[in-house]
């Protein structure tokens, strides 16, 4: 998939901070475990969680969704919901 070799030490520094949320995630207070990576398009994202899937194994969920706006009338905007994939 990608053709580079992977540079810097991000994805490290990534596991860590995954890392100590988990050391001070409470049920009670939070609603899930969920962190979003987000960043302007061509920043490495998808490499850096890939980077991180050689480090660690565990369940990673990927929501990739196109920003589709439907105007409501009043000055707001909500997302689309997307189309089932089958």
């Amino acid at each position: 998939m990608f053709r580079l070799n992977y540079q810097g030490d991000f994805h490290k520094l990534f596991v860590q901070g995954l890392d100590d949320y988990e050391k001070i995630y409470d049920p009670k207070k939070h609603f899930g475990r969920i962190i979003p990576v987000i960043q302007s398009s061509a920043t490495g994202k998808s490499r850096m969680v890939k980077e991180v899937g050689n480090e660690v194994r565990f369940p990673l969920t990927l929501v990739l969704k196109t920003l589709t706006l439907k105007p409501t009338g009043a000055n707001t905007q909500y997302l689309l919901p997307t189309k089932s994939i089958s």
